[in-house]
C-alpha cells in the first residue's frame, strides 16, 4: 500500500483512503473468510459480496439511516472527485476512484510474484 503513495497528506491519500484500500482490498481478497460468520456493519458486508462500491460501503459504514448515508455518499462522492481532478498532472500517480484503486491493488496482489 505505502508504494502507492508518492504522495500522502490530509487532501489527497490520507487515512481514509489507506483504510478503505486496507479494509475493501483484504475484505475482496479473502471474502470467503469474512462471510464465514455474521459481518457487522452491514455496508462491509454488501460491499464484500459487489452489491455497492467502496464509496457507499463507506458512508453505510459511517451511519445505518438511510438518509444519512446517502448524503455521507454525495459529499464523499464529490470529495473523490475534486481529489481527481486535482492530481491529474501527476499521471499514474493521480487519485483514483476507490474501486478503481482497490481492483488495482488486488490485481497486483493476484499477479505480482514478489507478494507471494
Amino acid at each position: 500500500m505505502h508504494g502507492r503513495t508518492p504522495k500522502y497528506d490530509v487532501f489527497s491519500r490520507n487515512c481514509l483512503w489507506l483504510t478503505e484500500c486496507i479494509l475493501y482490498t483484504t475484505g475482496r481478497r479473502y471474502a470467503d473468510h469474512w462471510r464465514a460468520d455474521y459481518i457487522v456493519p452491514i455496508g462491509l458486508g454488501r460491499y464484500i459480496d459487489g452489491s455497492i462500491g467502496a464509496t457507499r460501503a463507506t458512508a453505510e459504514i459511517w451511519s445505518n439511516d438511510p438518509a444519512t448515508s446517502f448524503f455521507i455518499d454525495a459529499g464523499l462522492q464529490v470529495l473523490k472527485g475534486v481529489q481527481w481532478l486535482f492530481s491529474l498532472p501527476a499521471g499514474n500517480n493521480r487519485i483514483r476512484y476507490p474501486d478503481e484503486e482497490i481492483g488495482e491493488i488486488l490485481w497486483e496482489w493476484e499477479n505480482r510474484k514478489d507478494l507471494h
